[in-house]
This record gives C-alpha cells, structure tokens and sequence, in this order.
C-alpha cells in the first residue's frame, strides 16, 4: 500500500510540473519585471476622442512619483494573466489607447501600450490583456495631471503607428503651417545615407540664432505628420549657434534615429525650414 501511494505522489508531482511548464494554472505576467519604481517615475497615458463631440483627440498624462505605489499598481497589472496573439493588426486599434512609461535598473525605459483588451509592447508583441485601464487609473492618486494633444511621443508609438503598409495616422499629429525665418534659407549640400549635410545662409543684416534640433515628417494621405523615432534615448544638445549677417554655414543632420523609413515622401524640418525628399 505504501509503495502505491508513493507512485501515486510521484505521478501527481509530474502532472503538475507539466501543467506549469504548458502555463496552465499560472496566473499573471512578467511583463513588468524590467521595472525600477525605486528610481524611476511612473507615467500613464490616456489618449482619445474629446468629450465634445468632435473628431479632435487630446490625452491626459498622469504622473506618480512614489515608489511603494509604484509597485502596487505594477502589481495589479502583473497579476493579470497575458496570453499572445498573433492575428492583430492596427485596424484592431479603438479608442481610448492608454500607455505606459517608467525607467529600467539598466537606465533604459519600459513602454506598454494598450487598446481594447490588447496590451503591446515596443517590439511589436501583442498579448490578450482584460483589464478595465479607466477603473485601475481611477482607483490611484497621481501626483501630476496634465494633458497633451501630440501623441507622437506615446509610448509605442511607433508600433502602434507603422506597419507593412506603412505609416497610419492614428497617434500621429498633422503638422501644422510652417513659419520659416525671414531672409534665412535652406539648401541641401549633399545626403550619405542618414546624414544630410546642408548649407543655412543669413541673407539679413542680424544675427540669426538655431539650435540643433531637427524633426522627420511624412506625407500620409494628403497631410504632413510627425513621425516618431524608434525606440531608444534620443535627446539634442540644449545649445544655441549663431549665424552672423550675411553668413553660411554646413550643419549635418543625422536621421538613423527615425530608423528603417517605409517608401514614401519625407521631409527634414530645420527651424520650421523644410527639405523634402522620397524614400524607395
């Protein structure tokens, strides 16, 4: 009797270490294991059609800043079970998208996204995800409110804004009218892959002060948008140069942050100065 008893334990043991190894019986995710909320802010994202009726969308950005919090809201989203699929697409998308940002232990940043019951991350993976975003948001107090109506930062944004067809302008912000410096003008010296060298002239009799920032936008059904970079640590020096009166000088601009861009007509926006060309 021993001996069947102790067979029978054995056989239950196996049983049950397959069952964990299949993720059966499991409950949760470890899709925020990558998280430091000891020294990293919280940041979520909500963004969707305004209240008013209209087609404009507009975001809320909500900020938490302590770390004993932090964890119980990262524990409430890792105790939710997360299975991946393989059939979404971005006509899947709906309204309203949340999004998640926060720092890592190696000093880099983990974004999620969420549409629907759908959770994505930055490298395009997509899991089955039920939880009610609105009540989680709700059920915390956030230290900082604020909202926003550029979405091209969001996290994910990319993912959530490009794929084998190309760009889709749901997170993207059509770009407003430009309004280039008088008497300053533009003109591309040469390109080398993702590094366009120009030439920027001051045709007027003051100095002219210009910063290194830069921006990349495409052309997508009629309408300019900004497009985001992929992900990683971009950031320009805070720096101003100065260009004398009647001065030139060749700036090199580097696009690679903006990674592979589908085919499609581009332009590179200096300033509010724009430079366009296609890509194949």
């Amino acid at each position: 009797m021993k001996k069947v008893l102790i067979h029978f334990a054995s056989i239950f043991a196996l049983a049950v270490a397959l069952l964990s190894l299949a993720g059966c019986g499991s409950k949760g995710n470890t899709l925020f294991e990558k998280a430091a909320p000891n020294n990293s802010a919280l940041i979520m994202y909500e963004y969707g059609y305004m209240y008013d009726g209209s087609d404009t969308k507009e975001g809320v950005q909500y900020s938490m800043y302590t770390a004993a919090t932090e964890k119980e809201f990262l524990a409430e989203l890792s105790n939710v079970n997360a299975k991946e699929v393989n059939d979404w697409s971005l006509e899947d998308l709906s309204f309203p998208i949340y999004g998640m940002w926060i720092g890592t232990a190696e000093g880099n940043s983990l974004n999620i996204a969420w549409s629907g019951n759908y959770l994505i991350t930055e490298e395009g993976k997509v899991y089955n995800f039920d939880l009610d975003m609105k009540d989680l948001l709700s059920k915390y107090e956030w230290q900082d409110v604020d909202s926003f109506t550029n979405a091209t930062f969001f996290p994910c944004s990319r993912v959530l804004s490009l794929d084998e067809d190309g760009w889709t302008p749901t997170l993207l912000k059509e770009v407003n009218e430009m309004n280039p410096p008088s008497g300053i003008s533009m003109e591309l010296v040469e390109r080398k892959g993702n590094l366009f060298t120009i030439k920027l002239t001051n045709n007027t009799e003051e100095e002219w002060c210009y910063g290194t920032y830069f921006s990349v936008q495409a052309y997508i059904d009629g309408a300019w948008y900004d497009i985001p970079a992929i992900p990683g640590n971009w950031a320009f020096h805070d720096i101003a140069m100065i260009l004398k009166p009647g001065a030139s000088v060749e700036e090199t601009y580097n696009i690679g942050m903006y990674g592979d861009l589908p085919a499609g007509e581009y332009r590179l926006e200096v300033e509010d100065m724009t430079l366009e060309f296609e890509e194949e």
